[in-house]
């Protein structure tokens, strides 16, 4: 949808891989996951649990790890950014 809009704001612009978790309690079932990618571009939730997501695959990954969240912070999470419905 992004590369559709051609919003390049929030879309990488490369081929990407995406892990879809629905819920943060899945994130110990992805963490094996994302050990094998350079980049890990995280879009979660405006919220205590997406930040504090961030932070957890942040602590393991280090470097690798790009918060896109900020790019979407008026919203509550990419879904509302691609709706455009504001909070």
């Amino acid at each position: 949808m992004l590369h559709k809009k051609r919003d390049y704001h929030v879309c990488v612009d490369i081929p990407t891989d995406f892990l879809v978790m629905n819920s943060v309690s899945n994130l110990k079932k992805c963490l094996l996951e994302l050990e094998q990618y350079i980049f890990i571009h995280c879009y979660l939730d405006n919220d205590l649990a997406g930040q504090k997501t961030v932070e957890t695959i942040a602590g393991l990954y280090g470097i690798k790890v790009i918060d896109h969240s900020k790019n979407y912070y008026n919203y509550k999470d990419l879904n509302d950014y691609l709706r455009g419905k504001r909070r």
